[in-house]
């Protein structure tokens, strides 16, 4: 067995590649695709090759697909584009998606996504971009005409994959349902990380320990930070309880903003975290939040709603949001802003025991090691038709 995968410098690529060779072992190569003027964050794996344009303009790069059973696009960036609809029919394509890659596919009108005060600081700041990325909108521009990398060419390179694993089969439904994609890659169902090596590790067996406040995941503006601030102030927090915004991974374009509201609205209680630091200082930092806030109208942020649902907070999120439905309908015990909103009490009563193990019963249905290797073997089973030999222990 060959797999190939094609992805950016993301923290989430380390934990697909685990999840694949724990499954397929020594069967696995990743190429990270980095613009050379905005680098990543993340320090790529040592085992990882970084790729730019000239890589995927060489011929012989797109003929060397042949070799692999298995190429898997970690979200279809514009250049994965140009590599698929270039490759030879033979070669097999699954496109795992990441959300902001689809629901170009699912809303017509990019605004549908943000609740009113958030909608007013995105028609403010749409035309801002930072330095870097003018730069790189500017050095993209000839290799766009000549790797075609169009919307016409995004939505053909997309029918020519054999398999679509968005985050939830919830957005599988509605890119289906928006009838923009006429021959829609069948689903199947695959998610990044597992509880045990990831999402909560070093912190199995853990509570939250605080009463704190989490509001969003990131400075991503989908977070609708500015509004899920203001139905805080209405509904009212209780004495000693702080309101933690994470801030230092995402677009940016919301920070100053929140920054500037929260501290208005909530004084020394608010508390922004714009700084990297090691996740488990991290984890340590939201473990004291006993309530969560995900103000987002779109999917986002699963990995700190399944955080934070095992360490036993209690969540809101909005009540159109796909997670929402997803969670409900899988027994979660989980709440909306809305219901917020009306029974601002909500915020001084946690979770149950009995709740917080219902909602770790369905956390691991979906996201054990187990059921992500599964997954995984389904996956590649059902798109190569090839049975897996071999596995890595546990």
């Amino acid at each position: 067995m060959k797999i190939l995968h094609l992805a950016s410098n993301d923290k989430f690529i380390n934990h697909a590649y685990q999840s694949f060779e724990s499954v397929y072992p020594n069967a696995n190569t990743v190429l990270i695709f980095e613009y050379e003027v905005l680098k990543s964050q993340y320090t790529p794996h040592p085992d990882f090759t970084i790729i730019g344009y000239k890589d995927i303009l060489n011929p012989s790069f797109i003929k060397g697909l042949e070799q692999y059973d298995l190429v898997i696009l970690h979200s279809i960036y514009p250049q994965f584009v140009s590599i698929v609809n270039r490759a030879a029919k033979s070669v097999k394509f699954v496109w795992i998606g990441w959300g902001f890659d689809y629901y170009r596919f699912i809303y017509k009108d990019e605004r549908d996504l943000y609740l009113p005060q958030t909608l007013e600081l995105f028609e403010r700041t749409r035309q801002k971009q930072s330095l870097p990325r003018r730069i790189l909108q500017i050095l993209k521009q000839p290799y766009k005409k000549l790797l075609k990398m169009d919307e016409g060419s995004r939505i053909k390179a997309i029918e020519k994959c054999a398999a679509f694993s968005p985050v939830l089969e919830d957005d599988y439904e509605l890119v289906k349902q928006a009838g923009m994609i006429q021959n829609l890659p069948p689903f199947i169902d695959w998610n990044y990380g597992n509880l045990e090596q990831h999402w909560v590790k070093g912190f199995i067996g853990q509570r939250c320990d605080g009463d704190h406040i989490l509001i969003g995941n990131s400075s991503d503006i989908e977070n609708n930070h500015l509004d899920a601030l203001e139905s805080l102030a209405k509904a009212g927090k209780g004495d000693g309880q702080n309101v933690i915004v994470p801030l230092s991974y995402g677009d940016g374009r919301a920070t100053n903003d929140v920054l500037k509201k929260g501290e208005a609205l909530f004084g020394d209680d608010f508390r922004a975290l714009q700084n990297f630091m090691p996740i488990e200082d991290y984890i340590a930092i939201i473990k004291s939040c006993g309530f969560v806030i995900m103000n987002h109208k779109r999917q986002q942020g699963i990995g700190t709603i399944v955080l934070m649902l095992y360490l036993g907070a209690k969540v809101f999120l909005q009540e159109d949001c796909p997670s929402y439905h997803f969670f409900k309908r899988g027994g979660a015990e989980i709440f909306t802003v809305q219901e917020l909103e009306r029974s601002p009490d909500l915020l001084k009563l946690r979770l149950s025991e009995k709740d917080i193990q219902n909602n770790i019963t369905m956390l691991e249905k979906f996201w054990s090691k187990r059921a992500i290797d599964d997954k995984t073997r389904a996956l590649v089973e059902t798109v190569t038709g090839i049975k897996n030999k071999e596995e890595k222990a546990a």
